[in-house]
């Protein structure tokens, strides 16, 4: 023990058992998940929320890391402050456990995505020389429009009802409720409904407005409505629970960023793995044209249905309801032209990268919404002969530590042109 009690600044080694302790952080760098890292005086890393690089910090650790190596904290006071914290919009920030950085300005919430980005790749995924400024073509930031509250950035905001019938949300890893009664990041159309809502305790509700601007509210998993959703002249009709990116903007800007990497040319095979109801697929299609084809593979018969639908007018697409590694080991011995794959933040793994790699696409666009298992996977792709050439850095969860990638694949070692900046 340190000597002194729980609740006491301690420079000494904490033990196992010093959960709550007060302790003094230097933070030296952002960390993937929506934190910082830093040490203790006596060397041991801290990983601490609520903190920015460059500053010290007093915080209360909250857990202790496996084997003792490394601990979790909250801080709970600013010693050193960075020059970038500002004053939280929201008067939940540092409660709730929605947004991790309502303490930071925009740039400094994209310097520490980007260092974590780049931090990643290098450590996980054996990329060499990347750079994480906004200004290299091989990793480089994309702004989708919001302002710098954050406001009107979710179409969808799902809350708990508590015991006292308040919208409220979790605390971070935690499952205690904060009464927010409404999250300031949702849309403001929905924002009368929201604040009009009586709900049983103990129900979740979601509200999610679509883009028609009809609030459709979700509880427990029921609702007796349909979304809009458009990209360009496009129409999908989905459930309201199915998945769609948050963000108003992000369907559309990924479908452009992707369009841009791949640039799919008239009579290619292209495959859209994780397809959902179809909206790379959709891209896809227009630029191959009638006379080559695209298979979209998806597990979720929902979706393939939803997509299926949609896209009705596409005779050269294919929805395919199946597994997707399932599906790409029967494919052995076919060729594909281009692959755009959207897995869920487990990623794809060793296996999938190799038996995408063996139908020898000219490229491969990877969206990922973890870096971690995005980096992971590149490692992999890389031992089967495809190089990361570029990743976009997509800002589409402001206030998080949460961003969405697009990575480009092609055949090759890597060249300097690419992540060498």
């Amino acid at each position: 023990m340190c000597g002194v009690s729980a609740r006491s600044v301690c420079k000494l080694r904490i033990t196992m058992t010093d959960v709550g302790a007060l302790v003094d952080v230097a933070v030296t760098a952002a960390a993937n998940g929506g934190h910082c890292v830093g040490r203790l005086d006596s060397g041991q890393v801290v990983f601490v929320r609520h903190a920015l690089p460059g500053e010290r910090v007093r915080a209360r650790i909250s857990s202790i890391g496996k084997g003792g190596r490394f601990f979790n904290a909250d801080t709970v006071e600013v010693l050193v402050a960075s020059p970038h914290r500002i004053t939280p919009a929201c008067e939940w920030a540092g409660q709730c456990g929605g947004c991790d950085f309502q303490h930071a300005d925009a740039q400094s919430q994209q310097q520490m995505a980007m260092d974590v980005v780049a931090g990643l790749l290098i450590r996980l995924g054996g990329v060499t020389h990347i750079h994480a400024t906004t200004t290299a073509e091989a990793l480089r930031w994309v702004a989708l429009p919001h302002d710098a509250t954050g406001r009107a950035s979710r179409t969808r905001t799902r809350y708990l009802v508590n015991a006292d019938g308040v919208l409220s949300m979790r605390a971070h890893h935690s499952h205690d409720l904060i009464p927010v009664g409404l999250c300031p990041l949702g849309q403001p159309a929905a924002d009368e409904v929201t604040r009009a809502y009586r709900g049983k305790p103990g129900t979740e509700v979601e509200f999610v407005v679509d883009d028609d601007g009809d609030v459709i509210t979700v509880v427990d998993g029921v609702a007796d409505e349909l979304v809009t959703r458009r990209v360009g002249a496009r129409m999908w009709r989905l459930q309201p629970t199915g998945f769609w990116q948050v963000h108003p903007d992000a369907a559309t800007m990924l479908a452009d960023v992707v369009r841009e990497a791949v640039q799919a040319q008239p009579g290619e095979h292209a495959l859209d793995l994780y397809s959902g109801a179809g909206l790379f697929a959709a891209e896809l299609a227009t630029a191959v044209t009638h006379m080559g084809r695209v298979d979209a593979v998806e597990s979720s018969e929902e979706s393939v249905n939803d997509g299926a639908t949609a896209l009705a007018d596409l005779e050269q697409v294919t929805f395919h309801h199946a597994d997707v590694r399932r599906w790409l080991r029967e494919q052995r011995g076919t060729q594909a032209d281009i692959i755009v794959a959207d897995p869920p933040r487990a990623g794809m793994g060793a296996e999938v990268m190799a038996d995408m790699a063996r139908m020898q696409p000219r490229v491969m666009a990877y969206v990922s919404c973890d870096p971690a298992t995005f980096a992971r996977d590149t490692r992999a792709a890389g031992e089967h002969g495809y190089h990361l050439a570029s990743v976009a850095v997509l800002d589409m969860f402001p206030m998080t530590g949460h961003v969405e990638l697009v990575g480009v694949f092609r055949p090759g070692s890597q060249d300097c042109s690419g992540c060498c900046g």
